[in-house]
C-alpha cells in the first residue's frame, strides 16, 4: 500500500489504530479483549517501518542513507527506555494508567503527523514532475531483490542477527535478577541509561562509518555490518561471564554500542537494491524476515529449561534456572553466525558484476 498510495496517510491511520488499541487496553477485563486489541495494535504498528524508511530514503541523499536510516531505527531504543520506565510506573500506580497515557499521547499525535509529514512522491505529482513510480507486485519485488546471491545471504544473516538481539532484549532483566540478585528497579536504572545512550550512539556511528566505507569500496556497508557483529560477539561474552555485575553492565554497554551499529547499514543495503516504487515493500520484506528472530526468546527459554542450572540467587521470590550459558548460545552464538553470514555476503557483493540501483543512479 505504501508504494502505491500516500505514505503519510497510511502512517497516520496506522498511528490512530495502534494508539486507540493501546488506549482501550486500559479498560479491558477479559483475556480475549486484550488479545483482540493486541492484534489490532499489531496491524496498526505494521505500517511504521515500511512508510518511515521509504520516506527517509526519499528525503535525503543516497550519500547519507546509512546514517539517516540508522537514526530512524535507533528510535526503538527510546521506545525501550519508555517501556522500562512504564514498568516502574506500573508497579507503583498500576498498569492501566500507563496504557491510558501512552495511547492518549499517540491519538493526539496522529493529526500532527498527518499535517506535518509530507510525501515526496505526492509533491512531485502536484508539481507535475516527470519522475513517475511504477507499481510492482509483491512477487516482482521478491524476484528483483533475491536475484543476487549476496542478497539472499544478507537476509539470512539479518534473520540470525535479529534472533540474537530479540533473545537478549527479552531475557536481560531475568539474567541480572537470577545471576546477580538485583531488583527490577536496580536493573531498570542501569538499562535505562545503557540501552538508549549506547544503542543510539552505536547506531549513529555505524551509519556514519558505513556511508564512509561505501564511498571507498563496493560492499563497504556489508563490511561495516560484519565488523559490528564481530565486535558485538567479543563484548557480549564477558557481559555474561563476569562475576561482578558492574563489569557485566560495562561490557553490556560496549556490546550495545558495537552490536547496534548494524541495523541502519543493513537496511540501507536492501534499499540500495530497490527501484523507485519498491522501497516500502522491500523494507516490509526486510522486517518480515527479521521477525523470524522473535522465535529466539522461546528457543532460549527452552534451552534454559533443558540446562537446569541453579542460579546464584535462587529463592521463592526469584525462582527459575540460570540463563547464562543458554544466553551465550543464543546471543553470542547468533552474533557469530551472522558475522560469518555477512562475511560471505561481503565477498559475494564485491565479486558481483551487477550494479545496484543506487550505483546506476
Amino acid at each position: 500500500l505504501a508504494d502505491r498510495y500516500s505514505r503519510t496517510r497510511i502512517l497516520t491511520v496506522g498511528l490512530c489504530i495502534w494508539s486507540t488499541a493501546t488506549f482501550l487496553s486500559a479498560y479491558i477485563n477479559k483475556f480475549w479483549e486484550l488479545a483482540a486489541l493486541r492484534v489490532l495494535l499489531g496491524l496498526g504498528a505494521a505500517t511504521v517501518n515500511p512508510t518511515t524508511a521509504s520516506l527517509v530514503v526519499d528525503y535525503f541523499s543516497e550519500e547519507y542513507q546509512s546514517l539517516v536510516l540508522s537514526i530512524l531505527v535507533s528510535m526503538v531504543f527510546l521506545g525501550v527506555d519508555i517501556g522500562l520506565i512504564s514498568a516502574v510506573i506500573s508497579q507503583n500506580f498500576g498498569w492501566r494508567i500507563v496504557y491510558t497515557v501512552l495511547g492518549g499521547f499517540g491519538i493526539g499525535m496522529a493529526p500532527i503527523v498527518g499535517l506535518t509529514v509530507w510525501d515526496p512522491y505526492i509533491k512531485r505529482e502536484i508539481n507535475a514532475k516527470t519522475e513517475q513510480k511504477k507499481n510492482y507486485s509483491v512477487l516482482e519485488v521478491i524476484k528483483h531483490i533475491f536475484k543476487e546471491k549476496y542478497m539472499i545471504m544478507v537476509f539470512i544473516s539479518c534473520a540470525i542477527r535479529f534472533t540474537g538481539g530479540y533473545s537478549l532484549g527479552v531475557w536481560m532483566q531475568v539474567f541480572y535478577r537470577r545471576v546477580f540478585g538485583l531488583t527490577p528497579t536496580q536493573i531498570t536504572a542501569w538499562l535505562a541509561v545503557i540501552i538508549p545512550v549506547c544503542g543510539m550512539s552505536g547506531a549513529y556511528t555505524g551509519g556514519f562509518l558505513a556511508d564512509y566505507l561505501h564511498k571507498k569500496i563496493r560492499g563497504g556497508k556489508a563490511i561495516l555490518v560484519t565488523i559490528s557483529c564481530f565486535l558485538g560477539l567479543l563484548t557480549s561474552i564477558p557481559a555474561f561471564l563476569y562475576p561482578d555485575y558492574k563489569l557485566s553492565f560495562a561490557f553490556l554497554a560496549l556490546s550495545f554500542f558495537t552490536a547496534e551499529m548494524w541495523n541502519g547499514p543493513a537496511l540501507s543495503i536492501v534499499c540500495d537494491q530497490a527501484k523507485p516504487g519498491m522501497v516500502s515493500s522491500v523494507t516490509a520484506i526486510f522486517y518480515s524476515i527479521g521477525s523470524i528472530g522473535s522465535v529466539g526468546p522461546f528457543i532460549l527459554g527452552f534451552l534454559i529449561e533443558q540446562f537446569k542450572i541453579i542460579p546464584p540467587f535462587h529463592h521463592a521470590n526469584n525462582a527459575g534456572y540460570d540463563p547464562t550459558y543458554p544466553m551465550l548460545i543464543m546471543v553470542s552464538g547468533n552474533y557469530f553466525l551472522s558475522f560469518v553470514g555477512f562475511c560471505v555476503a561481503s565477498i559475494l557483493m564485491n565479486n558481483s558484476t551487477t550494479e545496484t540501483y543506487d550505483e546506476i543512479i
